[in-house]
C-alpha cells in the first residue's frame, strides 16, 4: 500500500474518538487549584472535548493495603502491587483493580491514589501537607 504524505494510517484502520465519549484523568497540586482550560482538542484531527472537573481540599494521607480501581501505567507508580489485573494496550501495558501496599491518598469518593506517581520523571512528592486534586470527565 502506497504510504500516505500526511501522518495517517496507511494500513489497518483508523480509529477516532467517538461523539460522547468519555475519559476521566485526575491532576494534583498543592498549592492553589489548577487554573485549566474549558476545552482540550485530543488525538490526530484535534477533535474539541469539554472539560469538567470536580476539586477535593481534603484528602487523607493513609498507609497499608489499599485497591486501586482506575487503569495505572506500573512504571509511573511507587508502591507495591499485590494483585491486579493485566489490560493490554501497547506500547505500554497497563493495571488495574490493583491491590498495592503502601501510602495512599483517599479522596472522600473513596478513590484512592498511590504516593509517589510521576509522570515524565516529576515526582508528586510523598508527605508535604494535604494536596487538592481536580478529578476530569
Amino acid at each position: 500500500m502506497k504510504k500516505g504524505s500526511r501522518n495517517t494510517p496507511s494500513f489497518g484502520r483508523a480509529k477516532e474518538v467517538a461523539v460522547g465519549s468519555v475519559f476521566e484523568f485526575a491532576a494534583f497540586s498543592e498549592q492553589e487549584p489548577l487554573t485549566l482550560p474549558w476545552w482540550v482538542r485530543l488525538g490526530l484531527w484535534r477533535s474539541k472535548a469539554a472539560l469538567t472537573w470536580e476539586v477535593f481540599d481534603d484528602a487523607r494521607l493513609r498507609s497499608g493495603r489499599h485497591t486501586v480501581t482506575f487503569p495505572l501505567n506500573p512504571l509511573d507508580v511507587a508502591g507495591h502491587f499485590i494483585v491486579f489485573d493485566l489490560l493490554s494496550m501497547p506500547p505500554v501495558s497497563l493495571v488495574q483493580h490493583a491491590q498495592m501496599e503502601g501510602e495512599y491518598y483517599e479522596l472522600p469518593n473513596g478513590l484512592q491514589f498511590p504516593v509517589g506517581m510521576q509522570y515524565f520523571k516529576t515526582p508528586f512528592p510523598a508527605v508535604r501537607g494535604t494536596p487538592r486534586l481536580g478529578m476530569m470527565r
